[in-house]
C-alpha cells in the first residue's frame, strides 16, 4: 500500500473513575489488595514520571464484516495502565480486560462478533499514568452484522493486547512478529527478474519510519512505489511515473509502457508492474511480476507482505482477482521489458528458477516450406454470458501439417492465444455486445481467415446509492441537524419501485419510512442528528450506508 503511517490525534484530558462492589467478608483482604497495587502503581509511575504520558493511534481496521478480523494498535508510554472500549450507542458499550503497558506498541486483534451491530462503532483506549489519564480514539464500521435484537459488543470482555517493542527511532517500524525491522532488504535483486531486479526492502510493521519522512531518489522509503520507480529507472524503462499507487495505471506514459486492463486476454510477464485501487486509505497498491507459472502468478512488494513476495491465481484471460480490499486495475508492461520466463519459486530454493523459452507465438508470413494455412474453425458459439465474461466455444480446424493454436480476437483485436477449442473472454462490461473471434494458425505461422459471432454480456446489476442532500426544516428537527437522504438507482428500468429508508433509532421520521417512486433520483427520507446511521432498500436491494 502507498501510505501507512502511524495516524496523529488531538489527545484530551480526561478524568474520570471506576467502582469496585465487594462482599463484608472481602472488605479487608480487597483494601490490603488496593493498598499493595496503588503502591506498586506508584512505584511504577514514579519511575517513568519525568517521561509524562502519551497514547497514539498507530493502526485501526476501517471497515470490517462480522465474524470477520479486526485490529487497533497503539504506541503508549511504558508503566501506564491502559483499557480498550467500543460503543456504537450509549448503551452498547464493549470494554477489555485493563493492561500493564510494558512495551510500548499495544497490538488488539480480535474477530468481531457476527452479533455487533452494524455501523459506526468509536474504538478508545484508556490510559492512567501516575496523574495523568490520555486517550486516543478511531471509528471501526461494521458490516452486516447483528441487525436486532440485544447487541453483542464488538469485541469480548477478556480482550487485551499482545505487546511488543519498537526497534528503530521515532516512529519507525519494528521487527514484531514476523515483520522486519525498517530497510532490511527482503528479497535481493540478483534473485529475481533474472538477476536484474532491484533490492526489495521492508517498511516494517506498524508505520513509515520518521513519520514517512525518509525519501530515497525515488519516494518514500520504502512504500511499494518506491520499489516500482526504483525498478523502472534503474532499468533504463522509464522515468518516474508519480502519482499514488493507483494513479500509476493512469499516469504511466505510452511512451514507454502498454496497458492491459486486468481481465483483458494479456497474459503478464515478469516485470510487469501489477496496478491495483482502493485499500488502505483509497491509496491503492503497486507489486512486480516475479513469475507467472502453472495458473498462478507470484510478485514482489514492498509494505504489503513480511516476505516481499506474493502469490495469487491468474485465471483465464489474465484475471487476476481482489487482494483483500485492493482491486486490480491492470497491467503496464515496460516495452523495453525483454524478460525471460520465470517459473514459480522452489521451496527448497532461497530464489525462483529458470526455466526453457518455450516456442515464441507463431508470425504472419511463415516458413517457406508450409505455405498452406488451417481451415476455419467452425460454428463459433458464444455461451454462459455473465456480467464480466463469456465464453466461446468452436469446432477444430484442419492443417496439411497440423495446428498449432488458435488466436483470439475481441472487436477485431488479437488478445490471446489457446490450445483448446474453447476460452472464457473476461473483464468485460455488463450488458454490452462484443464481436468474438477465432483464427487458426500452423507452425510455420500460416493463419486461417476468422470466425466470428456477436454476443451480449449479463445485463448489469441493480444498484442503489444514497448521498447527504439539502438541509430541510422537519418537526423536532432545524435545518441544521437534518437533511434529506438522495436515493439514486441504476438499472433498474421504467415503474414504481418501493423505496425503504432506515436509520439507527428513530427521531425524526422513524425506524423506517417508505414510499414509492418511478424516478432515478428522489429526496424523500430525511434524518439528522450527529452520527445517525442511514440507508435505504429499493425492492429489497440494500444501498451503501452513511452516517451523518
Amino acid at each position: 500500500m502507498l501510505l501507512n503511517a502511524p495516524l496523529p490525534m488531538n489527545l484530551r484530558l480526561q478524568s474520570g473513575t471506576d467502582t469496585l462492589t465487594v462482599g463484608r467478608r472481602g472488605a479487608l483482604a480487597a483494601l490490603l489488595a488496593a493498598a499493595l497495587l496503588a503502591t506498586l502503581l506508584l512505584f511504577a509511575s514514579n519511575a517513568y514520571a519525568t517521561g509524562g504520558l502519551s497514547v497514539k493511534l498507530v493502526s485501526v481496521s476501517k471497515a470490517v464484516r462480522g465474524g470477520s478480523q479486526a485490529s487497533a494498535w497503539f504506541k503508549v508510554t511504558p508503566g501506564s495502565t491502559c483499557r480498550l472500549e467500543a460503543r456504537k450507542h450509549p448503551g452498547e458499550p464493549s470494554t477489555g480486560r485493563s493492561v500493564y503497558v510494558t512495551r510500548p506498541l499495544l497490538q488488539y486483534d480480535w474477530t468481531v462478533s457476527p452479533g455487533s451491530h452494524s455501523g459506526v462503532w468509536r474504538v478508545t483506549l484508556a490510559c492512567v499514568r501516575s496523574k495523568l489519564r490520555r486517550t486516543a480514539s478511531a471509528t471501526i464500521r461494521v458490516r452486516h452484522g447483528g441487525a436486532a435484537g440485544h447487541p453483542t459488543g464488538l469485541f469480548a470482555k477478556s480482550l487485551q493486547p499482545t505487546q511488543a517493542n519498537v526497534t528503530t527511532s521515532g516512529d519507525g517500524r519494528g521487527s514484531g512478529r514476523s515483520w522486519s525491522p525498517f530497510g532490511t532488504v527482503l528479497v535481493r535483486g540478483r534473485d529475481w527478474l533474472g538477476g536484474l531486479g532491484v533490492d526489495v526492502k521492508s517498511n516494517g510493521l506498524i508505520g513509515c519510519y520518521a513519520g514517512c519522512n525518509i525519501a530515497t531518489g525515488y519516494g518514500i522509503a520504502y512504500q511499494c512505489v518506491e520499489l516500482v520507480q526504483r525498478l523502472i529507472v534503474t532499468r533504463h524503462w522509464s522515468p518516474r511515473i508519480y502519482g499514488n499507487a493507483n494513479m500509476q495505471y493512469a499516469n504511466a506514459s505510452t511512451q514507454y509502457f502498454d496497458k492491459h486492463p486486468n481481465g483483458s486476454g494479456y497474459t503478464p510477464v515478469p516485470g510487469d508492474i501489477i496496478v491495483y485501487r482502493g485499500g488502505y486509505l483509497g491509496y491503492g497498491h503497486v507489486a512486480v511480476v516475479e513469475w507467472v507459472d502453472n495458473g498462478r502468478l507470484g510478485w514482489v512488494d514492498q509494505n504489503d507482505s513480511p516476505s516481499g513476495r506474493g502469490s495469487a491465481p491468474l485465471g483465464a484471460g489474465g484475471t487476476l482477482g481482489n487482494l483483500g480490499s485492493l482491486i486490480p486495475i491492470g497491467f503496464l508492461h515496460a516495452k523495453a521489458n525483454k524478460p525471460a520466463p520465470v517459473s514459480a519459486p522452489d521451496p527448497s530454493s532461497p530464489g525462483p528458477k529458470s526455466e526453457p523459452k518455450p516456442e515464441p507465438a507463431p508470425s504472419s508470413g511463415g516458413s517457406t516450406a508450409d505455405k498452406s494455412a488451417p481451415t476455419t474453425p467452425t460454428s463459433p458459439t458464444a455461451s454462459a454470458p455473465t456480467t464480466s465474461t463469456i465464453t466461446l466455444s468452436w469446432g477444430k480446424a484442419t492443417d496439411n501439417v497440423g495446428v498449432a493454436g488458435y488466436s483470439l480476437y475481441r472487436n477485431g483485436t488479437r488478445i490471446t492465444n489457446s490450445g483448446s477449442t474453447s476460452y472464457k473472454f473476461s473483464g468485460l462490461s455488463c450488458g454490452t455486445s462484443y464481436k468474438l473471434g477465432v483464427d487458426a494458425y500452423d507452425a510455420a505461422g500460416n493463419r486461417s481467415a476468422a470466425a466470428s459471432v456477436t454476443a451480449s454480456t449479463a445485463a448489469c446489476p441493480k444498484t442503489v446509492s444514497v448521498s447527504k442532500g439539502a438541509h430541510v426544516n422537519v418537526s423536532g428537527c432545524s435545518s441544521s441537524a437534518c437533511a434529506y437522504l438522495t436515493v439514486s438507482l441504476a438499472n433498474f428500468g421504467s415503474g414504481s419501485h418501493t423505496v425503504t429508508c432506515y436509520a439507527d433509532y428513530p427521531p425524526p421520521t422513524g425506524a423506517f419510512y417508505q414510499y414509492t417512486t418511478s424516478s432515478t433520483t428522489s429526496n424523500v427520507c430525511v434524518y439528522g442528528y450527529a452520527n445517525t446511521h442511514a440507508w435505504v432498500k429499493v425492492d429489497g436491494i440494500e444501498s451503501n450506508h452513511l452516517t451523518w
